[in-house]
Order: structure tokens, then C-alpha cells, then sequence
């Protein structure tokens, strides 16, 4: 994974970058896939209207249909004002390493599920082993004695831990 200076350095990367992170790690991914919208129908504009055709045209023409009012897509589309073809290209090419591959690429099951336990109170390495039961084993084969075990460990967990979330709201 690459930083987006890697694709391209210039004021308006750098400025992207110092405002939102190398990574535009301060940037969700539904936040990434409107930037991506939004270049791509700047690119398209650019390419069937003209050089006339700006950023700004593409925001209208963009937020007609998909777009959001995000404060920080706006921000990014005020900061790309001045946007070239090649600045486009490489923030795409950047956009689509982030959402594929990147800490905006979509989660997998047992990520998903792993999140979850652990959010409950399950430890980390425990979390991962029973998602790994509950997402790829199950729907393949019976389970061994010992991922029962795993699970029935990450049911005993989870009740303590909901017991104590009780006991806590109840006090309170």
C-alpha cells in the first residue's frame, strides 16, 4: 500500500495529504468511493465537454444522483479545484489501491465477526479462532470437540460480559 504521494506529488496531493493523512486515512470508505464519483465524472466531463469542464461541474453533475453533503467530500472537492487530468488519474488510481486493498477495503466475515466478539469482551486471538469456526468450518464440515470448545468458550464470555453490562445499568 502506498502513500498518495507515491502516485503523485504536487501542492493540491500535498495539501489533500496534510489535511486528511497521507493514506486520507481520515477519509471513510463511502467518503472514498463519492471522491472517486466525483473524479471520475470530472474525467468524463473532461473528456466529452472540454477543459471548460471543472470539479465544480463535476459536484453538480455527481451530486444530482449519489452524492452526499459530507463536509469532508466537500472539502476535498474545494481543495481540487484546480484539478488536472493527471492529478484525476492518480487520485483514482491512489482511491482505488485504498478501497481495494487499503484501510478502506471491505472487511471480510471473519473480520466482521471478530470485531464483533471482541467488542463484547471476547479476547482478540479467542475472537478470531471461533469466527474462523463460525464462518469457514461450519458451513463445511461438523465441528471437532475442540472448536465446540472454542465456541462454547466465546458463549461463556459473551454471557459474563452481557451479565455485567446488566449489573452495571442496574447500579447506575
Amino acid at each position: 500500500m502506498h502513500p498518495i504521494t507515491f502516485f503523485m506529488q504536487d501542492a493540491t496531493i500535498n495539501a489533500l495529504a496534510e489535511r486528511f493523512g497521507c493514506y486520507l486515512d481520515q477519509l471513510d470508505r463511502s467518503q472514498k468511493i463519492q471522491i472517486r464519483v466525483l473524479l471520475t465524472n470530472f474525467l468524463l466531463g473532461q473528456d466529452q465537454m472540454g477543459s471548460d469542464y471543472t470539479i465544480g461541474d463535476a459536484w453538480q453533475d455527481s451530486s444530482l444522483h449519489l452524492l452526499t453533503s459530507d463536509d469532508d467530500v466537500v472539502e476535498v472537492a474545494d481543495i481540487l479545484v484546480e484539478l488536472t487530468i493527471p492529478q484525476a488519474e492518480a487520485l483514482l488510481s491512489f482511491l482505488a489501491e485504498q478501497c481495494t486493498v487499503g484501510n478502506s477495503r471491505l472487511k471480510t466475515p471473519i473480520e466482521i465477526a471478530t470485531e464483533t466478539f471482541v467488542g463484547l469482551g471476547v479476547p482478540e486471538q479467542l475472537a478470531t479462532t471461533a469466527a474462523i469456526i463460525l464462518k469457514q468450518v461450519d458451513g463445511t464440515r461438523d465441528r471437532t470437540p475442540d472448536e465446540q470448545s472454542t465456541i462454547n468458550q466465546i458463549h461463556q464470555v459473551m454471557t459474563a460480559s452481557i451479565r455485567q453490562q446488566r449489573q452495571a445499568e442496574a447500579t447506575n
